[in-house]
């Protein structure tokens, strides 16, 4: 943050960065495994990190992991992940804590089309119960991701609505003779 104020749920990010990070999930474009560990493992260090109650551990891990449908592979080592589960571990990582804020950025970056189609389903069951922000440069992403659009361009909103507005907002740039 270089200037200005931040508040995540009412909590400046600046003054109280413990609690406000506690109510953000992230999914980086390239999630952060540790091929070494299994998923349980992985899980297990994201919620110790995460300042997460001890008591309260195995069952957040166990809710995340069903709700990213890698309960079967738990004790698989993440190295012998294809890359969807391994975006599934990641996106079980960022949403452990439960936060109420959870930034992907570039979720499907990598995968083949049938785990695309998955993890966008994935993504669209996580954001029923909280906002998910999603980061990408791919517009049918947007399209078959989200509902609504905040697009920015240099820090400022250059669009903001639904993506039935946006389809009418973007201008073609393909000719046909």
């Amino acid at each position: 943050q270089t200037s200005g104020e931040v508040y995540i749920n009412g909590i400046n990010t600046l003054k109280e960065p413990v609690k406000a990070r506690k109510m953000i999930g992230f999914l980086p474009q390239k999630p952060p495994l540790y091929p070494d560990l299994t998923i349980n493992e992985y899980l297990r260090f994201c919620a110790e990190i995460q300042w997460m109650d001890k008591k309260k551990i195995k069952s957040a891990i166990a809710r995340a992991e069903e709700r990213c449908g890698i309960t079967h592979m738990k004790d698989r080592l993440l190295r012998n992940l294809s890359g969807g589960y391994q975006q599934r571990v990641g996106l079980a990582q960022a949403i452990l804590h439960d936060p109420k804020f959870v930034v992907l950025d570039e979720p499907t970056n990598g995968l083949d089309p049938n785990q695309i189609l998955e993890v966008r389903q994935l993504i669209k069951d996580i954001a029923i119960d909280r906002t998910v922000m999603l980061s990408t440069h791919i517009l049918s992403e947007v399209q078959a991701t989200c509902s609504s659009i905040k697009m920015i361009e240099h820090g400022r909103v250059v669009f903001s609505g639904s993506t039935e507005d946006f389809d009418n907002y973007i201008e073609p740039n393909t000719l046909y003779l």
